[in-house]
């Protein structure tokens, strides 16, 4: 082979092998777009759309056969995610073994202070206004505790989304998990009143499996 033949064949690799560069960063997109939507529907339209050229055809048959074996890979992962984990999700959600929280509640009246029970744990004087905004609320509601618990020798800590296993044999997902001095106390804040019956549920099942007390922070009244 001439010299001027090698140089075409280095050339021609370097334009391939810069095709299947791109060819996986447009696919690596929608692997993506694919698990966050749990769906297969568009991975073929999105991969002819974006990856497949006549023009560059060796390097968008070669990205085929990588797609092809790609999408066999993640199929089950997605369907999995898609029809089982969903599944569970909402029954869970369903139950109340899982609250549903929006990341605001803009009926909230803005004003408005937490009704909460911790004071039975001898945290007084724990004063949460409410901002309707979930991340804000449990900030300040966290911020508060701890300000507390440090002033007055108390140890605290906290945990979020824990897992529970109940004496039914559910898991419960628990907003947050505050640890008072060595022992755990589920702790919920309360926007709607179906978060309030759930709460009074989840209260329940919970005693059962020894989390004597849980406490809430909540814009309604709680009995």
């Amino acid at each position: 082979m001439s010299g001027l033949g090698i140089i075409f064949l280095i050339v021609g690799g370097i334009i391939i092998l810069y095709n299947i560069i791109i060819q996986f960063a447009n696919l690596s997109k929608i692997i993506q777009y694919s698990f966050a939507t749990n769906s297969l529907g568009s991975y073929w339209e999105y991969y002819f759309k974006n990856n497949f050229s006549a023009r560059a055809l060796i390097s968008s048959l070669i990205g085929l056969v990588i797609a092809i074996a790609i999408f066999f890979v993640i199929a089950p992962f997605i369907l999995y995610r898609k029809y089982v984990l969903k599944n569970d999700i909402d029954s869970q959600l369903k139950s109340g073994l899982l609250f549903n929280y929006e990341e605001s509640y803009p009926h909230t009246n803005k004003d408005g202070i937490f009704y909460t029970n911790i004071d039975f744990l001898h945290v007084k004087d724990i004063q949460v206004n409410t901002t309707g905004i979930l991340k804000l609320d449990l900030i300040t509601v966290v911020s508060k505790v701890s300000e507390y618990c440090e002033a007055n020798n108390k140890k605290v800590d906290f945990a979020f989304m824990e897992k529970v296993k109940l004496s039914n044999k559910a898991t419960a997902t628990v907003p947050v998990m505050m640890t008072l001095n060595d022992r755990k106390y589920p702790l919920y804040l309360i926007y709607t009143e179906e978060h309030k019956e759930k709460f009074q549920e989840m209260k329940k099942l919970l005693f059962q499996s020894d989390y004597r007390d849980c406490i809430y922070f909540s814009i309604h009244k709680i009995v």
